[in-house]
């Protein structure tokens, strides 16, 4: 009865501890990401990025299981994008996050009590259980080639809102994917991840299109990928 009733009051605690609207990591990201990219040189000065860790970490397997199937996403790409922007911070300066060893092989991310990559939480996790393809216009690789950083956390109940609108500010940005005639000229994430919009939307052709409104035969041709560090000057 005691041990059920100690479990019971871990529960509250952490279901009081966990906020599915991330107010320390909205605070970050609306200091330290613009439209420029991310101002890492100021971000790795503050003191705030531990702190924002027990926003995840509070979030128990029991807890998760609770959890609504746009909140568990909205977590993980959150959580995802996080551990980016600690990653860099812990290895800055560098100009691209090619420069450190193994980026997403590293056990880095903190997950109910154990460790594991970024590559665990985008291929194992995001990309199996959950058929949402537009999630990778919301995983940000710390790259001038990757869909831009939003200054802003997702959140369960506005989920498919961002999501297309992190897909539509990714398809009209014209460094990342373009149209030049009747070729769309586009990010190598679409031939990477292109499978993945197969059954939703019949192709990634189809789903850049619709979203583009564009009608009729198109050709494809890819972009050289841009590694370069999302390193904004300043986002003041």
């Amino acid at each position: 009865m005691k041990r059920a009733l100690l479990f019971l009051i871990v529960c509250i605690a952490s279901a009081r501890a966990f906020d599915p609207a991330y107010p320390m990591y909205s605070e970050i990201l609306s200091e330290y990401v613009c439209d420029a990219g991310v101002d890492y040189a100021a971000l790795v000065q503050d003191a705030a990025l531990d702190p924002v860790q027990k926003e995840f970490t509070s979030l128990t397997r029991q807890m998760y299981e609770t959890l609504g199937r746009e909140d568990r996403i909205a977590f993980f790409a959150n959580l995802y994008n996080f551990y980016t922007l600690k990653l860099i911070a812990g290895h800055y300066p560098v100009k691209s996050i090619k420069e450190i060893d193994k980026p997403w092989a590293r056990e880095i991310v903190p997950l109910f009590g154990d460790s594991v990559s970024l590559d665990h939480v985008e291929h194992q996790i995001m990309r199996k259980q959950f058929d949402k393809p537009r999630i990778h216009f919301a995983l940000n690789c710390a790259s001038l080639g990757c869909p831009a950083l939003r200054d802003e956390p997702y959140v369960g109940n506005r989920l498919d809102a961002q999501l297309e609108s992190a897909a539509k500010a990714f398809l009209t940005d014209t460094a990342r994917n373009r149209i030049e005639g009747n070729t769309l000229v586009l990010s190598k994430i679409l031939k990477w991840y292109g499978g993945d919009f197969k059954k939703k939307y019949g192709g990634y052709e189809e789903y850049v299109k619709k979203v583009l409104g564009i009608t009729g035969k198109v050709k494809v041709r890819f972009l050289d990928y841009d590694w370069d560090l999302n390193d904004a000057d300043s986002c003041d």
